[in-house]
């Protein structure tokens, strides 16, 4: 009932048991035996995820085509990743799995609303690009984004509440004769988009 790790270096395979039943101790005592053992045919060790979270943060910070609205809503993204996931800021770019990006996302996802949980995704995505990138950079050997498997979710369109015809003529009415000088021109605005289809923003 115990869970025990196996890797092959150097055509030699080394065995050892990670001293425990439960499978989600057992992954994370699996990532440090392959820190362990695992040495990178370049030479050039990965970096760990905190590492390239800071290159990330100094490139958002220093992009002038980013507004600072958008800036502060990546790092309300980053602040999530920290609170979900906070095992993997110490973890080697090249430990990080799919199959263990895939959980965080389950669990991510039915935590917080779609366009949140995309972006989010998203940004964990750019972290680890940035990092595997900066790795090549060095020397070292390239390999594959783990965070490219996760999809996106999908985003419902609001369930818009329209007045029923009988509803809507009154509604008009009491615009017009209870909101002052400009009740007349609102009340005729109303009108005009309601019945010719158009809304606000239109562009015909």
């Amino acid at each position: 009932g115990v869970y025990y790790a196996r890797v092959k270096v150097n055509g030699k395979i080394i065995r050892r048991s990670l001293e425990t039943d439960v499978w989600t101790t057992a992954k994370l005592k699996l990532v440090d035996f392959l820190k362990e053992h695992h040495q990178p045919k370049s030479g050039v060790v990965p970096m760990k995820f905190r590492e390239a979270l800071e290159i990330f943060e100094r490139e958002l910070e220093h992009d002038t085509r980013i507004k600072a609205s958008s800036r502060q809503y990546r790092r309300w993204c980053i602040r999530r990743i920290e609170l979900s996931w906070p095992e993997v800021f110490d973890m080697r770019l090249d430990a990080i799995r799919a199959e263990a990006c895939k959980e965080w996302a389950a669990k991510l996802k039915a935590d917080i609303a779609s366009q949140y949980y995309n972006n989010t995704v998203a940004t964990l995505r750019m972290i680890v690009g940035v990092g595997i990138k900066e790795h090549q950079r060095r020397g070292g050997s390239g390999f594959a984004n783990p965070a490219d498997e996760l999809g996106r979710a999908r985003i419902k369109g609001k369930d818009l509440k329209l007045p029923e015809p009988d509803q809507f003529r009154p509604l008009v009415e009491n615009v017009r004769k209870h909101s002052g000088g400009w009740g007349r021109r609102a009340a005729d605005l109303i009108e005009s988009l309601a019945y010719s289809g158009l809304r606000l923003g239109s562009e015909e």
